[in-house]
C-alpha cells in the first residue's frame, strides 16, 4: 500500500519555491539530451509537474499515480496527457510503449 498520498496539497507541491528546487526544466532537458524520444511515462506523476514539462516539449505523456485526486490535478496542468491510476510495482501498460520512463518522485 502506498502510504504517502498528498490529498488536497497540490498548491504545496507546486509552490514556486519547491519548483525552483526541483529544477524541472533542467531535469527534463537532461533526460532528453542526446536522444530522440516521443513517448514518456511519468511514474508517480503526482500533480503532473514533470508531465507538464515533458508535454510542453511536444512529447506524448502518460502519467500513473495511485492517487486519483493527483491524477485530476495532473490532467489540469497537462491536458493533452493521459493519466491512469497505478503504481510502479504494477504499471498498467504494455512493455516497450515508451521511449523514456521517468521516476522523479517514487519513494524507494
Amino acid at each position: 500500500m502506498h502510504e504517502r498520498r498528498f490529498n488536497g496539497e497540490v498548491e504545496r507541491l507546486r509552490a514556486p519555491q519547491r519548483l525552483a528546487l526541483l529544477e524541472v526544466d533542467r531535469v527534463v532537458d537532461l533526460c532528453l539530451k542526446s536522444i530522440k524520444a516521443k513517448n514518456v511515462l511519468d511514474v508517480g506523476t503526482g500533480s503532473g509537474i514533470f508531465a507538464e514539462a515533458f508535454s510542453k516539449r511536444g512529447m506524448n505523456v502518460t502519467g500513473i499515480d495511485p492517487n486519483p485526486e493527483m491524477l485530476k490535478a495532473a490532467k489540469e496542468f497537462a491536458p493533452v496527457g493521459t493519466f491512469l491510476q497505478g503504481t510502479v510495482e504494477e504499471i498498467p501498460l504494455d512493455d516497450k510503449s515508451f521511449d523514456i520512463i521517468f521516476l522523479g518522485h517514487c519513494p524507494a
